[in-house]
């Protein structure tokens, strides 16, 4: 007679052949307590397959699985058979290992590199596993998320490398949009105007202590389902007070610091300039004794406002890049040596140029509809 879950001997009461039985029931006994059976997994072909464990097997307090698979296995503890055990998965390839009761209820699949201690009591509750082991797949600077079954799963498209966190999408589209990251906001009450997210950027100004260098908001001042209105703001810390800079509202009014203001409808209209204007810096060109070819073609690409030195005769032919501008150059001639400039290429021109050292001019060009005009203005 023997037990059910180890299998121990039963010598009947009264029995006196105890000898061979006690010394056995010590050798299981160290198996449930100490030893490891191991299991070829890759022995099995035919997809899916249960395997049955013995009793034998069942007496050992851990299970070892080895080898590549090939197929879906199956290993199941007979009915009625309760007890726990150690599991190892140190098996390979694309499929699953899975631990079962032969009297139903829930099974567990073992993930590949792992060790579970699991259990059942040998009835329709199944297999449950009993660890508080933390598996985690995934590789170096991999965020991990971890699922109801308490596995940490790592995605290299979300990464952080002790410096930068990265969120990268990726898919087959090639001239989309994909929304890499989202900033939500609800509310436990109902939802009105004003209700907005905002992202910070906090920055140390001294030992441990960090200020909001930078504030985006998008708040929205219409919430009417199906016409709902947002405002865009950018704060920037001045002199220690947040401070708006940019808005752009849904009806396509910017303002920059509350100063300028364009309007939907109006794209190139500045309706407000304020107290600190515009300004820009001209681009140096160089000297015309190092255009190529001897000629120079402005173009608004870098600025609209360009500066030359004349130390050589040149051509100054009219732009060509495509769209509708004003450009506005200084030419100066060189202190020795200024060459004869050449408008070459406009609609019409006014205005001309001398070759006396030092002497300084101004030309405004308009290209508008592919017309150019230039108006060469003298500065002595």
């Amino acid at each position: 007679m023997a037990t059910t879950n180890k299998i121990l001997n039963q010598p009947s009461i009264g029995s006196t052949s105890w000898g061979d039985p006690l010394n056995e029931n010590a050798d299981f006994l160290d198996r449930a307590f100490g030893d490891a059976v191991s299991f070829a997994v890759n022995v099995h072909v035919v997809d899916p397959t249960v395997v049955p464990l013995t009793g034998t097997q069942c007496q050992y307090m851990a299970w070892v699985f080895t080898g590549l698979m090939s197929v879906n296995v199956t290993y199941e503890i007979p009915s009625g058979v309760a007890g726990q055990w150690v599991v190892i998965n140190n098996c390979t390839g694309a499929f699953d290992l899975t631990i079962s009761s032969g009297a139903g209820g829930p099974e567990l699949v073992m993930a590949q590199g792992v060790v579970r201690t699991i259990y059942t009591d040998g009835t329709a509750d199944g297999v449950i596993y009993c660890d508080t082991q933390q598996i985690e797949t995934g590789s170096d600077t991999e965020v991990l998320f971890y699922n109801g079954s308490g596995v940490g799963v790592g995605s290299p498209n979300f990464t952080y490398d002790g410096t930068a966190l990265t969120v990268d999408t990726e898919d087959s589209g090639t001239n989309t949009v994909i929304t890499a990251l989202n900033v939500k906001r609800s509310s436990t009450g109902t939802p009105a105007a004003g209700i907005g997210v905002a992202i910070d950027f906090p920055v140390e100004t001294a030992v441990d202590d960090y200020t909001v260098g930078a504030s985006i908001k998008v708040i929205s001042t219409d919430v009417t389902g199906g016409s709902e209105d947002f405002t865009y703001k950018l704060e920037l810390m001045v002199a220690g007070t947040p401070t708006e800079m940019m808005t752009l509202t849904s009806a396509g009014v910017f303002t920059v610091n509350a100063n300028a203001v364009l309007t939907a409808g109006q794209p190139s209209a500045v309706q407000a300039i304020g107290q600190a204007g515009i300004t820009a810096t001209a681009d140096d060109d160089g000297l015309s004794s190092a255009f190529a070819a001897d000629t120079y073609t402005p173009t608004p690409v870098g600025g609209n406002f360009k500066r030359i030195i004349n130390d050589d005769a040149f051509t100054l032919a009219a732009p060509v890049l495509a769209g509708d501008y004003s450009l506005v150059i200084q030419i100066t001639n060189a202190a020795v040596s200024p060459g004869i400039i050449t408008l070459s290429g406009f609609s019409k021109t006014s205005g001309f140029f001398t070759t006396t050292p030092d002497d300084a001019f101004f030309v405004y060009i308009t290209k508008c509809n592919d017309l150019t005009f230039a108006n060469v203005v003298a500065l002595q």
